[in-house]
This record gives C-alpha cells, sequence and structure tokens, in this order.
C-alpha cells in the first residue's frame, strides 16, 4: 500500500481538508503497514526490530534468503526461476560449523587440524595420516613409498618379485594380526607368532627353550591327510590317538624320567615295559606279564592253578576266588561302607577274628549274620535254618513273620532252666528241669503265670477257654463256660453247680418261624398272628437233646399254629392252649435222633408273665 496523506485542507478550520475520523484511519492504516513490514503484524506492540543496527553491524534474528523468498536456514542462497544464482567470495572464508554439500557433509575441525568427508575418508593433519574405508591404487605408479604401518581390513597382496618383503620395527607390544596370508616362497619371522583356531590356539614363542612351538589344550598336531595320527593334551592328560608303527623303540618320559618303553623286536617278541619313578613295574613276555612289586585290581578273574608264591600279609579291598592265603590274615581300614566278601569256600586253620558285622550267606535270599551292635552281639538267621548236631538232627527254622519252629526231634535241657522272654523281658515261657523230680513247665500272659504243670496235674490261673476239653479224673472248676457250634461236649461223672442256659428272644414270631437249637436252648417269643413253627436241630450236639419255648399271646387273637408234623404229642393229641391276650404258656420238646422226631408237651398254661 502507498503512503496515505492527510488533507490538511487550505487554511485552519476551513472546512477543506480530512474530518478527525478519516484523519486517524489513514493513520492507523499507516502505523499497519509499518508494523507488518517490521514483522509484528497485527500486534500492538514491538518486540524487537527485524534489522538491528549496532557498532558491530547489521543483524537480524530471522532467516535472510538470497534469491529465495522462503528462506529455510539462516543464510539461505538459492534459486530464482530456473537461471539458478551464484555465490562468490573474493577474499578469505571462515567457516566453524558444518558444511554441506548435498546430500554428503565434509567437516572442518581447525583446532585438531582434521577434516572428514563424510564416514569414510578423515584427513589428520597433525599426525599426517589418511584414514579411508578402502584404498584403490594402482601400485605400479607407487615409487619410494616407505610403509610403516599399515592397517586394513582384509585382502592385502604385496607383490616383490626382485627382493624380500620385510615388516620390520614391530614394538614388543605391537601385534601383526593376518587373518589370511599366501606366501609364494620364503616367510621369515623374527618375533613370536599366534595361530588362531576356530576353538583352539597354536603359539609361536621364539625365547621358550630357545624356540618352541606351543599348543593350547584340545589343540591338536594331525598327521596324515586323513588324521591317522593325533597328538595333544586337554589340560589333564596326554593322548595319542591312531597307530604306530615302530622300527626302532619309542621311549616315553617325564622329567628326565622313563614312563614307558616300546621296544620292537624284529623276528620275535615286541614287549612293553611301564615305569614307576623311573623303575620298571610292567613287563609283557611270550608267556604273560612280569609285575614288580604291588598288584592292585577291582577284580582278578582266573582259576589260580598256577599261582605260586602269593604272601599276601595286607589286602585293602577287592575280591579273592579259591586263593590260598598262608600265614596271618589282617583286614582294617574298611570303611563302614565297604565289604569283605568271601565267595565259595573258605578254610581256616586257625582262630579268625572279626571285629564287625558278619554275613553267611546262602542260596537266593537265605542268609545269617552277626550283628555286632544289636543287643551288643546277636546272631540273626534270616529265611534259613540253626542246625544242633548231625544231619537228622533238631534243627531251629525261621517262619512266616516273626515266628520260629523247632523241627526233626526234640530239645534237651540237662541242667538250669529254658527261659522264653518276650522283647520287652517279660517272661513267655519256662522250663523247669527237676532232677529226681517233676519237670514243670509255666505259661505266662503280659508277665503273670497262667498255667502250670504239676505232679498231679495242672493248675490254670483265670478262664480258660477251648473249643473242645476232655479231662480224665477230678477237676474241680469254678466257672465253666462250655459253647460251640457242631461239637459234642461230654461231661461224665461230673456236678455241676449254679449252671445256665442260653437264652434266645425271638420277639414277635411273625407267618412263620424256625427255632434253631444251634442258637439256644430257651426261646421267649409272642404270638402276634396265626404263624407255622419248624424246628431245626441239624447244629444240635448228638443224643438226647431238648429246648422250651416261652410263648405270649399278643393282642387281637386268638391266634392259631401249624406244628411241624414230627412233633409226637401226648394221646396223640395237641394239648389245649390258652389263647387270651397277654397269657403266656411254657412248652417242652425233646429228640434222642437228631431232630428226626420230637416229644412234645404243654408244661405250664396260662401264667401272667410280666
Amino acid at each position: 500500500m502507498a503512503r496515505v496523506a492527510i488533507n490538511t485542507g487550505g487554511s485552519p478550520n476551513d472546512g477543506l481538508g480530512d474530518s478527525l475520523r478519516s484523519a486517524g484511519g489513514k493513520i492507523n492504516d499507516n502505523f499497519l503497514e509499518l508494523y507488518t513490514y517490521l514483522g509484528a503484524g497485527s500486534t500492538d506492540s514491538l518486540v524487537a526490530p527485524v534489522w538491528q543496527v549496532t557498532n558491530a553491524g547489521i543483524h537480524t534474528q530471522y532467516n535472510v534468503g538470497l534469491g529465495t523468498t522462503n528462506p529455510r536456514f539462516a543464510l539461505e542462497v538459492g534459486s530464482v526461476g530456473s537461471s539458478g544464482t551464484s555465490l562468490y567470495v573474493n577474499g578469505d572464508a571462515r567457516i566453524t560449523g558444518i558444511l554441506t554439500v548435498g546430500s554428503s557433509s565434509i567437516s572442518l575441525d581447525g583446532d585438531r587440524e582434521l577434516i572428514k568427508v563424510g564416514t569414510g575418508i578423515t584427513i589428520d593433519g597433525a599426525a599426517g595420516i589418511i584414514s579411508a574405508s578402502s584404498f584403490i591404487v594402482n601400485g605400479t605408479v607407487l615409487t619410494g613409498i616407505a610403509v610403516t604401518s599399515i592397517t586394513a581390513g582384509e585382502n592385502i597382496s604385496i607383490n616383490q618379485s626382485t627382493g624380500n618383503v620385510v615388516i620390520s620395527g614391530l614394538a614388543n607390544t605391537t601385534n601383526l594380526n593376518v587373518d589370511k596370508a599366501v606366501f609364494s616362497g620364503i616367510a621369515t619371522f623374527q618375533n613370536d607368532i599366534d595361530f588362531i583356531g576356530d576353538s583352539y590356539n597354536v603359539f609361536w614363542d621364539k625365547s621358550l627353550n630357545g624356540g618352541s612351538l606351543k599348543f593350547n589344550d584340545n589343540a591338536r598336531i594331525s598327521i596324515g591327510s586323513s588324521d591317522d595320527l593325533q597328538i595333544y593334551n586337554d589340560g589333564s592328560f596326554n593322548f595319542l590317538l591312531g597307530s604306530i608303527n615302530l622300527d626302532d623303540q619309542l621311549i616315553i618320559s617325564s622329567d628326565s624320567k622313563v614312563v614307558a618303553k616300546f621296544p620292537p623286536v624284529v623276528g620275535g617278541d615286541s614287549n612293553v615295559e611301564l615305569y614307576s619313578n623311573n623303575s620298571k613295574r610292567f613287563e609283557t613276555t611270550n608267556t604273560g606279564a612280569i609285575v614288580s612289586g604291588i598288584c592292585t585290581a577291582d577284580f582278578f578273574s582266573g582259576i589260580g592253578s598256577e599261582v605260586s608264591f602269593l604272601n599276601a600279609s595286607n589286602i585293602a579291598i577287592g575280591t579273592l576266588s579259591n586263593s590260598r592265603l598262608p600265614g596271618d590274615i589282617s583286614v582294617v581300614n574298611l570303611s563302614a561302607s565297604s565289604d569283605l566278601t568271601v565267595s565259595g569256600d573258605a578254610n581256616v586253620s586257625g582262630v579268625s577274628t572279626f571285629n564287625n558285622d558278619v554275613i553267611f550267606k546262602g542260596q537266593g535270599a537265605v542268609n545269617a549274620y552277626w550283628d555286632a551292635v544289636a543287643l551288643n552281639g546277636a546272631f540273626y538267621i534270616n529265611n534259613s535254618k540253626l542246625v544242633i548236631g548231625e544231619s537228622g538232627d533238631p534243627y531251629f527254622e525261621a517262619g512266616t513273620g516273626s515266628s520260629a519252629q523247632l523241627s526233626n526231634g526234640g530239645l534237651v535241657i540237662d541242667a538250669g532252666y529254658l527261659l522264653i522272654d518276650a522283647a520287652n523281658g517279660d517272661n513267655v515261657a519256662k522250663f523247669v528241669p527237676t532232677v529226681g523230680g517233676d519237670n514243670n513247665v509255666e505259661l505266662y500272659s503280659n508277665n503273670s503265670k497262667k498255667f502250670e504243670t504239676l505232679g498231679a496235674g495242672v493248675t490254670v490261673t483265670g478262664t480258660t477257654f477251648t473249643n473242645q476239653l476232655s479231662v480224665s479224673g477230678i477237676s474241680t472248676i469254678q466257672s465253666l463256660n462250655i459253647t460251640g457250634t457242631g461239637v459234642t461236649s461230654y461231661l461224665n461223672n461230673s456236678t455241676i453247680e449254679n449252671y445256665s442256659e442260653t437264652i434266645v428272644n425271638v420277639g414277635n414270631v411273625g407267618s412263620s418261624y424256625t427255632y434253631t437249637l444251634g442258637s439256644g436252648n430257651y426261646f421267649i417269643a409272642t404270638l402276634d398272628q396265626t404263624s407255622t413253627f419248624d424246628f431245626d436241630a441239624s447244629l444240635a450236639p448228638t443224643g438226647s437233646v431238648s429246648f422250651i419255648i416261652q410263648l405270649k399271646n399278643g393282642t387281637g387273637g386268638p391266634f392259631s399254629i401249624t406244628w411241624p408234623a414230627s412233633v409226637k404229642w401226648p394221646a396223640g393229641i395237641t394239648p389245649t392252649r390258652t389263647t387270651t391276650d397277654g397269657r403266656t404258656d411254657i412248652w417242652t420238646f425233646i429228640t434222642n435222633d437228631g431232630g428226626t422226631n420230637w416229644i412234645g408237651n404243654l408244661n405250664i398254661v396260662n401264667y401272667n408273665i410280666w
């Protein structure tokens, strides 16, 4: 917008100039354009001028563009249209930042005298070194170049057809690392060399023993195109894999001492000699082997028929089968987990002393053993027999569980007595022989004597329970309870006082009921309805058997009874019973033929019994 002037007229108040409103609008428009030009826009105040003039010169805080209307940087030289714009500096130019050309960067560091072109090239002016990711040089035009240090990645070829290529001047702490080298002539190395393998390394040490090739653990010397012979050490032991054909003897030594000799004999025996501390301890011969000193093994196998001059004064551990050992034998220093096992026959002509447990093994699981600790010394028989005397004489034999038995004869006690105790020390049985007198037996329960044989019979303390009892002579019994099923009991010439029979409480008989004599001999029943009765004497003892029925009439009667046809009544007529509710009759029945026929009768009639 062009500057707008205020019309002030020809003279004061002549009415020809702009009005106050119109003049104020022109002033506003002029200031708006000025603010906009200075960069403030329509804001009320200016923050700072775009261009400032100071003693140092003219400067601005905004981008400046030359040849462009949209500067993106502090100073941008761009192109206008298609003609382009060039910048020409006539004189010195100083750049302290990074100069960017296209998409690459050139860094000039004057303080360190470094020039970097991208990330691949570095020129160090102070050190005089040019570093680059790679150099491509036509070596035919390079002359007079003294290379004191080469740092490269891979594949450096140094061709010299008229002389030697020497790499020298390396300090003691400087390494020459070669990943791959091909030498067509002679390569001479003046210092140590490391040969790096995938897992194990080899090292040439020029100083060790005047020059030594050292193989690290598990690094191998391989001889032959198919690795026929290999030598190595795994850190603990030396190994030689493959076979060796000897034309002369092979001697293996350590610390100037012979370890082994393999002396081949042309047309004869090829023996082997093994040494310990430079003394020969083992030698193979055409008839076997010679051992000098002590031979220790986990197992010796052989019949031993040709073994001679065997004097074993101290056997530490192992197995000797069918061996003859003269003199005294001491078995010492056996640990708690070590066993001394004798397989086969052992003939001992002297005294054998065992200070620990001893196991006697039989066939299968039949064993016996001496336990030196249990019970301060005990001899145990496990699934085996303790035989006393010659064949056919008595022997003790373990039974099932914790039982034992005496077989093939009896046990004879000449003096004293035989006492059988329980584990807690209580008496179980005592056999007391008396010279010229009674030989009594005492049996105990809970350490109290319950049974004793006497010259006149036996004494039982407490109650005797038995399925069958046969007593000859006079017996005084304070209490006798005889029970059994299908068993006949006899009391001959006996006086029984204060005895009772078994009562069977039947309850309601229902429509039918069988009186079983195996349950008892006195039945208490209630006739609650018309019912059929039957008798079962199959479990009763043989001989004369009787039983009683105490029969009460229930309510709601009278009810009738059908008796078994095998019952014989007085005069062949069933007795007349009472039919009043709550009244009781008592019937008696006897059989002499095991229940085939019964004699019956009504003994007590029409009683009011509780």
